[in-house]
């Protein structure tokens, strides 16, 4: 078993991976991202950060499956990345949305 690895905003991923992508280098970028789930699998931590037990903690295709066919709402995982982007979002109009929720 390995130290844990960042999953969430992991620095390799954000970093040379994206840049790898834009540079157009498409080969590099699914190296870094093959190297990337394998150290997560290598570490053999827990990567599903959900707290809700239930029969898809860690079965992130099943799990993901189900949400998108109910359409209700985001997978646990999901939530921080999205609510960051709403919130830059939201900063571009001075947080005025909060006003009319």
């Amino acid at each position: 078993m390995c130290d844990k690895v960042k999953i969430d905003a992991n620095p390799i991923m954000m970093g040379e991976c994206m840049e790898a992508f834009k540079d157009g280098n498409v080969k590099e970028g699914r190296r870094l991202i093959k190297e990337f789930l394998q150290s997560i699998e290598d570490s053999g931590q827990d990567h599903c950060n959900c707290k809700e037990p239930c029969m898809y903690h860690g079965k992130c295709k099943e799990c993901v499956l189900q949400h998108r066919g109910g359409m209700d709402h985001l997978p646990f995982c999901f939530r921080d990345m999205v609510n960051e982007r709403i919130e830059r979002l939201s900063a571009l109009t001075e947080h005025s949305l909060k006003e009319r929720i």
